[in-house]
C-alpha cells in the first residue's frame, strides 16, 4: 500500500484490522471454536477486492508486459508470446515473482494453447512439469479456439439466448401482453445475452445466419406464430420491433472500434512526443484521468498518475519502461501533488509532479497546495536527488531581477503573485528555477 502511494494513516488502519484477527467456521452441526487468521484477506469484506488489486498490481509490476502480451483480470492471467520458449520464460518469471511473495501458480488450472501450430513445436513446461495443452479455452466469458474459428463461441451465445428466453418465457408467451412489450423484454434480456462479446468476434455469414435463425425461432414462439402460418420474417421483426441481429452486431462492432481508437489517445500522444524529443522522464499536469494507477501508454513508456475527478486537475509522471522497474515508491498526496522515487545507477532520485491552482482560485486552495508540496519536499531524506516538474501557474517575469534562484532571463510576462510564490519556494528549498535559462519556440512550450 505504501508503494502504491496510500497515505500512512490508512495503512495503519488496515494493519489494525488484520492484527490478531480471529474467526469461526459455521457448519451443519454448529460453529467451530475461534482460531487465528494468519494469511489471506477477510472474506466478505468490502475492502478485500481493493487490497487484492493493490497486491496484484505491485506483485506484477516487474513481470507484466503491456496488452495484448499480458492480460489480467483479478487472479486470471493470460500470457501471449510468439514462441514456446518465450512462453516458458514469461511463465517462469511469473512463478518466481509469485513464489517470492508467498503466492503460487495453480498447476491444475494452468493450460496453454497454440495458434497456427507447426509440427514439432514441442510442449510448454513449468519447473520441468508439462503444462496441459488445450484446443480452446474460456477467458472472461468468451471461448478462444486454436484454429482462429469462433464456432464454439457462436453456439454458446445461442445457448445463452435460449437460457434467457426460458427465464422470461412466462412474459414472452403471454397472449395478454402486447407484441411491443414482448419485443422490449426480448431486446433487454435475450438479445443482450446473445450479443455479449460478439463485437470482438469475426463472424462469417454462416455463423451470423445461425444466430438469426435462433432469434427468429424465439420471436415466433413469443408471438404464437409457426412456419405453417407462412408469415414473412420481416413482418415478425416489425411486429416485435426487433431489428436484424446481424445489423446490431455490426453496430456494436463499430462502437467498439470507436472506443479502441479513442482509448488513451492523450497518453499515446505523450509517448510519441517523448520518443521524438528523446525525453526519458516527464511530469504531466491537468491530466484529468480519474484513479490511482500505473500503466503502459505505448512506445516503451509507463505512466504513473493520480486524479479524483475526470473534469479537473490530476498529476502524473511518465518514464521509460526500463526505469519503471526501478521505482521504489509512489506517493500520491492529492490530485495536485505526487512524488515518484526511483533508483538509477545507485542514485536515489525523487521526481515531484505538481499542478498549482490557477490565478482565479481561492487563497485557501493555493495555501493547501503549497502546504502539500512543502510536506513532500520535507519528507525526502537529505542526500537524495530531487527534480520538480510543476505547473506553478505563475509568471516569474522577463529579464533577470537579481534573484539567484531564477536562472536566466527568458521568463514570461511580468512577475505576478503566483510567480513570487515560486521564487519564495525556491529560496526556502535552496533550489532554482531553471526553465527560464533557455529560450523556447512557441511550439515547444508544452505543459
Amino acid at each position: 500500500m505504501r508503494k502504491s502511494g496510500v497515505a500512512e494513516k490508512y495503512v495503519r488502519v488496515v494493519q489494525d484490522m488484520y492484527e490478531r484477527s480471529r474467526t469461526v467456521v459455521r457448519c451443519a452441526v454448529g460453529q467451530t471454536e475461534e482460531f487465528n487468521v494468519e494469511v489471506g484477506l477477510h472474506q466478505g469484506s468490502a475492502l478485500s477486492p481493493f487490497l487484492f488489486a493493490i497486491v496484484m498490481d505491485q506483485l506484477s509490476e516487474e513481470v507484466r508486459q503491456e496488452s495484448p502480451w499480458t492480460m489480467m483480470f483479478a487472479d486470471d492471467i493470460v500470457i501471449c508470446s510468439e514462441s514456446r520458449e518465450q512462453v516458458e520464460e514469461n511463465l517462469e518469471r511469473w512463478r518466481f515473482a509469485l513464489d517470492r511473495r508467498g503466492m503460487k501458480v495453480s498447476r491444475s488450472k494452468t493450460e496453454y494453447m497454440c495458434v497456427n501450430e507447426r509440427e514439432g513445436s514441442g510442449t510448454v513446461r513449468l519447473q520441468g512439469e508439462e503444462v496441459k495443452k488445450v484446443q480452446d479455452f474460456k477467458y472472461l466469458g468468451s471461448t478462444v479456439q486454436s484454429n482462429g474459428e469462433c464456432g464454439k463461441e457462436v453456439k454458446k451465445r445461442v445457448q445463452a439466448g435460449w437460457n434467457g428466453w426460458r427465464k422470461v418465457s412466462g412474459v414472452l408467451c403471454d397472449q395478454k401482453i402486447s407484441a411491443r412489450i414482448k419485443g422490449k423484454v426480448y431486446r433487454t434480456v435475450v438479445r443482450a445475452a446473445m450479443l455479449y462479446g460478439l463485437e470482438t468476434v469475426s463472424l462469417r455469414k454462416r455463423q451470423e445466419s445461425e444466430l438469426e435463425v435462433a432469434e427468429l425461432k424465439m420471436l415466433r414462439f413469443s408471438l404464437g406464430v409457426t412456419r405453417l402460418d407462412r408469415i414473412r420474417n420481416e413482418y415478425i421483426r416489425g411486429t416485435a420491433h426487433v431489428g436484424r441481429l446481424g445489423d446490431k452486431v455490426r453496430e456494436a462492432r463499430l462502437r467498439w472500434f470507436g472506443h479502441v481508437q479513442r482509448r488513451d489517445r492523450k497518453g499515446r500522444e505523450l509517448a510519441d512526443m517523448m520518443e521524438r524529443r528523446k525525453v526519458d522522464i516527464l511530469c504531466v499536469q491537468e491530466t484529468r484521468w480519474k484513479g490511482s494507477k500505473a500503466r503502459s501508454i505505448g512506445a516503451g513508456f509507463k505512466l504513473f498518475y493520480y486524479g479524483v475527478d475526470s473534469k479537473r486537475n490530476g498529476v502524473g509522471v511518465v518514464l521509460k519502461e526500463e526505469f519503471g522497474r526501478n521505482v521504489l515508491e509512489v506517493k500520491r498526496v492529492s490530485d495536485r501533488v505526487m512524488n515518484l522515487k526511483l533508483e538509477i545507477e545507485g542514485v536515489m532520485l525523487n521526481v515531484v509532479s505538481g499542478y498549482a491552482p490557477q490565478v482565479g482560485c481561492e487563497l485557501e486552495e493555493k495555501e493547501r497546495f503549497w502546504s502539500e508540496l512543502d510536506e513532500v519536499m520535507e519528507s525526502i531524506p537529505t542526500g537524495e536527488r530531487v527534480v520538480i516538474g510543476v505547473d506553478f501557474n505563475g509568471h516569474v517575469g522577463e529579464g533577470n531581477r537579481g534573484d539567484e534562484e531564477v536562472m536566466g532571463k527568458f521568463g514570461v510576462k511580468e512577475r505576478n503573485l503566483e510567480g513570487q510564490m515560486v521564487v519564495d519556494f525556491a529560496k526556502r528549498m535552496d533550489m532554482a528555477v531553471v526553465n527560464t535559462y533557455f529560450q523556447k519556440r512557441e511550439e515547444h512550450r508544452v505543459t
